[in-house]
């Protein structure tokens, strides 16, 4: 009985069920631990948060020493090479985006799976309930 591994819509990646099936646990699950579910969307809310802030001060700083060329590019009336500055910054900015997009990305989905993996296990507790609890 061959399978395919890659393509099949009523197949779901972790623990191989149906699609159904897999979204009722799913749902179950979260009903069960809702609390931690929470408080981790909270948490990588405000990491996410500070990525972005952190990613428009890095940008920033990149504009400062560009602008300066700027500047003196424009006050000598060289007319290519602002534009070839302004190409250079808006490149490097969309570098520094996707990357810094990339890793925070991976880092949500590794987040999420060892949050999964850890109340599969029963590991996991919220903060919450361990203080009142």
């Amino acid at each position: 009985n061959y399978k395919k591994p890659y393509g099949e819509l009523d197949l779901v990646v972790l623990k191989s069920k149906k699609l159904m099936e897999a979204s009722h646990d799913g749902w179950l699950l979260f009903k069960k631990h809702w609390v931690v579910s929470i408080e981790v969307a909270i948490i990588l809310f405000f990491i996410n948060l500070l990525v972005k802030v952190a990613l428009a001060a890095a940008i920033i700083l990149l504009s400062v020493p560009l602008m300066i060329l700027l500047l003196i590019f424009y006050s000598a009336a060289l007319t290519t090479l602002p534009v070839a500055v302004i190409v250079i910054w808006a490149a490097i900015s969309i570098i520094i985006m996707i990357v810094a997009g990339s890793f925070f990305s991976a880092f949500q989905i590794v987040a999420w799976t060892l949050l999964f993996d850890k109340i599969v296990k029963g590991e996991a507790l919220s903060k919450l309930h361990r203080i009142f609890g």
